[in-house]
């Protein structure tokens, strides 16, 4: 398969994931850390993911729970910040690793969380649902934050705050939806800054549009015709089994 081709499954797997099923995205970010190498594809993949951040906030305007992404606010920031500063010193390996690393702690937490999910939703449609963990706003801010910055990883975090939330399923990939679109687009200076966007990264996004569109299309398509169970655990398995070459290099 061609350098292309391959970045055009991993744009339609991005756009999959923000009105789909959101493991398949992480599938296409370590797609483009196996293309390019791990510093750059940190930055080219950071326009693709806009792109499709802004399918889902048209398609989940007016759906974000904006008190919960405000309590996140200055938390998010500071990993943002601490993002930063690890991305100046680490070199392109150590990226690699860390992108590795990050994917797998993100298989961990997510296949730990999914059946608590299923658990809360009954709950909150009965009424019965916990209050909202205050606590986690801290800690879950500050590793998504790091996380989205150094490897585009801070799903996993995210999701889990959200679950101990008790939202409704329309509102939690709303509040969800928005948060990535703000804080991607909050990414941009500083990775122009650090020299890991530039108008190549914005060139190969434009090109990889189409891809992406049909993605976030095929997402809405296919969402309510498939065994949601089923098959985000296949695709936790294959994000997992796609850490291993970066981890091994």
């Amino acid at each position: 398969m061609s350098e292309w081709a391959l970045l055009a499954l991993c744009a339609l797997t991005i756009g999959f994931s923000k009105t789909g099923i959101a493991g398949v995205g992480t599938l296409g970010i370590v797609g483009f850390a196996l293309v390019l190498p791990a510093r750059e594809s940190t930055g080219a993949v950071l326009p693709v993911l806009i792109a499709a951040d802004l399918v889902a906030i048209t398609v989940y305007r007016r759906d974000a729970e904006w008190r919960l992404l405000t309590r996140l606010g200055p938390w998010v920031a500071a990993g943002l910040l601490m993002g930063v500063g690890y991305l100046a010193q680490a070199d392109d390996e150590l990226i690699r690793i860390t992108l590795g690393v990050l994917v797998l702690i993100g298989v961990v937490v997510t296949a730990v969380v999914l059946p608590r999910r299923e658990h809360l939703a009954e709950e909150t449609e009965a009424g019965q649902a916990d209050p909202p963990r205050r606590g986690l706003a801290g800690s879950v801010g500050v590793a998504a934050g790091f996380s989205t910055m150094v490897a585009n990883a801070g799903g996993p975090p995210m999701v889990l705050y959200l679950l101990f939330q008790g939202l409704p399923v329309k509102r939690f990939v709303g509040t969800a939806a928005w948060f990535f679109f703000l804080v991607n687009v909050a990414k941009l200076p500083f990775s122009s800054g650090l020299g890991i966007l530039d108008l190549d990264a914005l060139t190969r996004a434009a090109t990889l549009l189409p891809a992406i569109g049909l993605g976030a299309w095929l997402g809405v398509v296919v969402i309510n015709r498939i065994s949601r169970r089923l098959f985000e655990k296949v695709v936790l398995l294959l994000v997992a089994l796609s850490a291993i070459p970066l981890l091994i290099g």
